[in-house]
């Protein structure tokens, strides 16, 4: 596989990292223990896909006979045993200096209507999963078309999440809820690609001004430039700068702000027991599925993932970033892509390639 060949040549990337990190970081995993966990749930993965083709060639001859239909909900069953599979591979081998996991506190949305409860981080398509929310409620509007997608206005934006919060938000400290009777659904986005879409949204330059992120993007900015005249696009913090401060500046809060704080400290994977793994990435085709296993009818989909778009942008900032910054990233972001089956090197990989 290319992502154990990548992990295996990693070895010294990793010692590099963990000499680069020292002094700055509590190193909560020894390096062999991270890899060892990492080798071990990617070996794990080798298995599925085994007995994925396996499943395929058994089932070969009657795929003409199936619908549609039926051909979907085949290939989510796998996709979701898959993830759902890696995570808990990690999570069995996964220790931890934070302390007791029962005292995490998560935020998580749940339908009335439905058995669904999510844990939806910032910046993977949260407004999208809320408005699935609103739908299988019945509860929809004119608002739910004037939210999300590019379509920014602060105002609509903070009344329809205030709204979400208040139908749907609680927070459940450990796993101290009855999940039993809930199907929990996990949402998960590709590190980097995460970071291109909160510092696009809420750091770089841009027109609408925002009480909550321009403080932080002045306060990257007066650190790395001092009192300089910074005006126009150069008051805002450059996407080198922003990834450098949040990975180096762990104690300040604002490093790990909700739009970029890893999933595994927004939504305790190891310690919500989670059903259902959705991506970004794939987030049209899932929540279908979703719809389908819960009997959910008349739902507008999201609109399908532009992979190609955000895997130019990931390229190109990539290139952007000093290896010692992508590392570091590497890093801040290892249990999710340890956890959540995402490949961690496409972005070391596109800043050699330079």
């Amino acid at each position: 596989m290319r992502v154990l060949f990548a992990f295996i040549l990693s070895s010294s990337i990793l010692y590099n990292l963990y000499q680069l990190l020292d002094g700055q970081y509590e190193i909560r995993l020894s390096l062999a223990s991270f890899e060892n966990q990492v080798i071990t749930t990617i070996n794990k993965n080798s298995e599925i896909e085994e007995r994925g083709l396996e499943w395929q060639q058994r089932n070969l001859q009657n795929v003409e006979q199936l619908s549609e239909e039926e051909e979907f909900r085949l290939k989510m069953q796998k996709r979701m045993k898959e993830r759902k599979d890696t995570l808990q591979d990690f999570c069995s081998n996964y220790t931890t200096s934070d302390g007791n996991l029962h005292t995490k506190k998560t935020s998580m949305f749940s339908s009335r209507s439905s058995k669904l409860t999510f844990c939806i981080p910032p910046k993977t398509g949260s407004m999208s999963i809320k408005k699935f929310l609103f739908q299988i409620e019945g509860d929809v509007d004119e608002r739910l078309n004037s939210v999300g997608h590019g379509k920014f206005s602060l105002k609509k934006d903070d009344e329809f999440m205030m709204k979400a919060g208040e139908n749907f938000g609680h927070v459940v400290t450990g796993s101290n809820y009855d999940f039993k009777s809930r199907t929990t659904v996990l949402v998960a986005r590709h590190a980097f690609s995460r970071l291109v879409s909160a510092y696009w949204s809420k750091i770089g330059p841009r027109k609408h001004k925002n009480p909550y992120f321009d403080p932080i993007t002045r306060k990257i900015v007066a650190y790395y430039r001092g009192d300089k005249d910074n005006s126009g696009d150069a008051s805002f913090a450059t996407f080198v700068e922003f990834v450098d401060y949040i990975t180096t500046k762990r104690d300040d809060p604002d490093s790990n702000e909700p739009h970029w704080t890893p999933i595994e400290n927004y939504c305790n994977p190891c310690t919500i027991p989670y059903d259902v793994i959705i991506h970004t990435e794939t987030l049209s085709d899932d929540i279908r599925y979703l719809a389908m296993v819960e009997g959910i009818s008349g739902i507008t989909l999201p609109p399908p993932y532009d992979y190609t778009k955000t895997k130019d942008a990931m390229k190109s900032v990539c290139e952007q970033l000093p290896e010692s910054t992508i590392l570091q990233a590497l890093w801040k972001y290892k249990m999710d892509f340890a956890s959540l089956g995402y490949d961690p090197f496409p972005c070391l990989l596109a800043r050699n390639a330079v």
